[in-house]
């Protein structure tokens, strides 16, 4: 007689990975986020200083503020999709989306709410001439919509969305670790 097959289980993949793959995206992003303005500023000739954290031009200009927060979502999706293709572990890969969106939503939120204008959306809407909500709304979906993404493809690949609280934890540890090196090598 012919026993019956065993019900496949689903298993389920450690976050560990994935959180420290977020953390390192989380800390080597912000550099990439800050070499974009640099590029913008240095093809027009604009000096400026660079720090892991920001970039001081002689004159700021509204595609130099932008660069940054583009970058950032350009790297995402360039992480959801290795990460979909192969050409990366599903770890690294949904670490480097991670890395760059899962801390810009709550910034979009105190930009709005709590009167954060020191960032790049809020500054290039004073340079344009719009109010803050103008640029920062848009960005504020476009990193959303990537985050949700990214934790739907986060499942996909087996892990379960509890993961998502260490990668957070991960996310955070790694901007306080940036902002931390940023005053202990540049003083600002």
């Amino acid at each position: 007689m012919l026993s019956p097959q065993p019900a496949a289980t689903k298993v389920q993949r450690s976050p560990w990975a994935l959180a420290g793959w977020s953390c390192l995206f989380t800390m080597l992003g912000f550099p990439v986020h800050e070499a974009a303005h640099a590029l913008v500023y240095f093809l027009n000739g604009t000096e400026f200083i660079m720090t892991l954290n920001r970039v001081l031009p002689e004159q700021e200009t509204v595609v130099g503020l932008l660069a940054g927060p583009l970058s950032s979502l350009v790297l995402a999706w360039l992480g959801l999709w290795a990460a979909a293709s192969g050409k990366l572990p599903p770890a690294a890969g949904l670490g480097v989306a991670f890395g760059q969106v899962f801390h810009r939503p709550f910034l979009h939120i105190g930009m709005l709410f709590f009167g954060l204008t020191e960032n790049d959306e809020a500054m290039a809407a004073d340079l344009l001439g719009l109010p803050h909500a103008a640029l920062i709304i848009p960005s504020f979906l476009l990193y959303t919509a990537t985050l949700i993404l990214t934790a739907r493809q986060m499942r996909a690949a087996g892990y379960s969305y509890s993961a998502l609280l260490s990668v957070f934890v991960a996310v955070a540890a790694g901007v306080a670790t940036v902002l931390y090196l940023d005053y202990v090598i540049f003083g600002v």
